[in-house]
């Protein structure tokens, strides 16, 4: 409680804008009572006589506990944008801080005020009546209960709607009217732990270790897993109907949210994660990549379409292939190209940089999203080819391989190869010693198999430097399918039938759904989810069967919480 009384205490003191100094006055003194009296809450009731878990009992089914999340700067934005459909708002609040701090505070209180003032760009009816009239009661208690509801994705418990009408009573005695009332009521909420922590409580006792979450507690976690912003109003009504405490209702609701462009922008996160295509310990995001400009002379502008193409082919695998939708990822030889994207593939299509459209690969050339420009591009130096860093993001990334930090005089300049040496022979000779070799006798095979797409992906028979014809054939090992690889697209087809990358793509997706405990904490759940995976490489079924698990839906009790109390869900 500390990290949230105190801070907002001390934002009464802070520095007045240009808004009306009394609203402001009488808002930050109202938020340290409400912030005070009203902690954390229950978070509503449990889903009493609700089943246990499942096949995964309670007796094998062990949670952590996990820390109280704050939302992060998207989800606020998002949350506050929702709720008053304003699609524009955009407010500055930090979260690379856990603690929070009076200039996070101050933020907070900045952010609420800002959206008070774009009221006009308002799309969405957040008053139940026109403030602007007389005081009307009933007009009150119908806000505090339909907009909080929405506000804290659940519907606000009594001692909570007392307080806020007591904040607006408090706000009439001094001398504010009906409007500037109903406003410091608006901003409260905004301010509210119920609306800037996921925090989850859980119903009735399933056991002494694990609590069933509540169906509005559930709608707020798949909302912020798939969506990254609050409830809708359908996912609050099934809430609200006690439709997600089924595994049937649930997975109605995941289909229904999947098919929204937000769940889209949300996938599309994860895969550029995945290939870090953001930037990374050792390169730079894609569209600031910086290439030798003697020899791509024409590359600026074709990070954006590289992007493009990324996301396209993954929205075709993803959303649209119904089955085995791993292997289309790694192995399609679609691709949605543009002008630029043409002449680099050597394909037939578009002549200009503003058309797209989707072309088919050369087969012995290209084999899914690893051997397309974007990744190839940013797992490449500014001149050539780097296997170093292409074999290890698969060993890690794709494969779920773990590696040792390199020694400390390692040479971090990029093999260049040269007149008299090719990229190969240099990566060797320089990870040849025994400091060395432990590591990189996993990593160079893997590395070596993409030696056919220089720094920019382009195909290529000869290298650049040395002039030579280029060898891509490798044996790999310790893989989970060692031999003889010939190429990248042979790799490609390795990789959609690998166990050892369906599993742990699998993990990838269950880290997310289950941030604050990770996917170690699935025990018995783990297996079956992974397994399931790797036998029909069905993504999307795979981020279903994740939400509906009996982690997704479970809390585990802290040590010493009591049981709580029944409330109006």
């Amino acid at each position: 409680m500390l990290a949230m009384t105190q801070p907002t205490t001390a934002a009464i003191h802070s520095p007045p804008r240009s808004r009306k100094p009394r609203i402001r006055s009488l808002c930050a003194g109202l938020l340290a009572v409400f912030v005070t009296a009203q902690g954390c809450g229950d978070g509503g009731s449990g889903n009493d006589g609700s089943p246990g878990p499942k096949e995964c009992s309670a007796e094998t089914l062990e949670l952590g506990a996990v820390p109280l999340q704050r939302l992060t700067s998207r989800q606020f934005n998002n949350t506050l944008r929702d709720l008053v459909g304003d699609p524009d708002f955009e407010a500055d609040v930090d979260d690379t801080d856990g603690l929070i701090t009076e200039r996070i505070v101050r933020q907070y209180r900045d952010a609420a005020e800002d959206l008070t003032q774009r009221r006009e760009q308002w799309e969405r009816e957040v008053f139940p009546c026109d403030i602007s009239g007389d005081e009307d009661l009933d007009c009150l208690a119908n806000f505090i209960q339909g907009f909080g509801s929405r506000a804290f994705r659940r519907p606000p418990t009594t001692d909570e709607q007392k307080l806020l009408t007591d904040m607006f009573e408090l706000a009439r005695g001094k001398d504010l009217s009906f409007e500037d009332a109903m406003l410091v009521v608006f901003e409260m909420m905004l301010q509210s732990p119920a609306l800037l922590y996921l925090h989850e409580v859980g119903g009735a006792n399933t056991t002494d270790t694990l609590r069933l979450l509540t169906d509005h507690e559930v709608a707020s976690r798949l909302s912020y897993f798939l969506w990254e912003t609050m409830p809708d109003d359908e996912l609050l009504a099934a809430a609200a109907a006690g439709k997600l405490g089924s595994e049937d209702g649930l997975r109605e609701e995941v289909q229904r949210m999947l098919g929204d462009p937000r769940a889209e922008a949300t996938v599309q996160r994860f895969f550029a994660a995945w290939l870090q295509l953001e930037g990374g310990h050792l390169h730079d995001a894609l569209e600031i990549t910086i290439k030798d400009e003697e020899l791509f002379p024409n590359f600026e502008g074709v990070p954006q379409a590289m992007r493009r193409e990324t996301e396209a082919l993954i929205h075709r695998a993803f959303f649209e292939e119904d089955e085995n939708s791993f292997a289309t990822l790694l192995t399609s030889r679609d691709a949605y190209v543009n002008g630029a994207l043409s002449e680099l593939y050597g394909v037939d299509g578009p002549q200009d940089d503003e058309s797209f459209e989707w072309v088919t690969l050369d087969g012995k050339e290209r084999a899914g999203l690893l051997t397309r420009a974007a990744f190839l591009t940013v797992y490449a130096s500014s001149k050539v080819q780097s296997p170093i860093k292409r074999g290890a993001w698969i060993y890690r990334e794709a494969l779920g391989g773990a590696l040792g930090d390199p020694p400390a005089n390692v040479n971090d300049n990029p093999p260049l190869g040269g007149e008299a040496l090719t990229i190969r022979e240099d990566v060797e000779a320089r990870t040849k010693g025994a400091e060395c070799s432990g590591c990189h006798t996993l990593i160079n095979p893997l590395g070596f198999t993409f030696g056919h797409y220089d720094a920019i992906g382009r195909f290529q028979t000869e290298e650049i430097g040395s002039g030579e014809t280029i060898t891509a054939e490798a044996e790999v090992q310790s893989t989970g399918f060692d031999g003889v690889v010939a190429d990248a697209v042979g790799l490609s087809t390795e990789l959609a039938d690998s166990i050892a990358a369906r599993e742990h793509f699998a993990n990838r997706w269950m880290s997310l759904a289950f941030a604050g405990g990770g996917s170690e904490q699935l025990s018995c759940e783990s297996d079956p989810l992974r397994q399931g995976f790797v036998d029909d490489g069905d993504m999307r079924k795979l981020v279903v069967s994740v939400i509906s698990s009996n982690t997704f839906r479970y809390v585990a009790i802290p040590t010493g919480d009591p049981q709580p109390a029944s409330s109006q869900e």
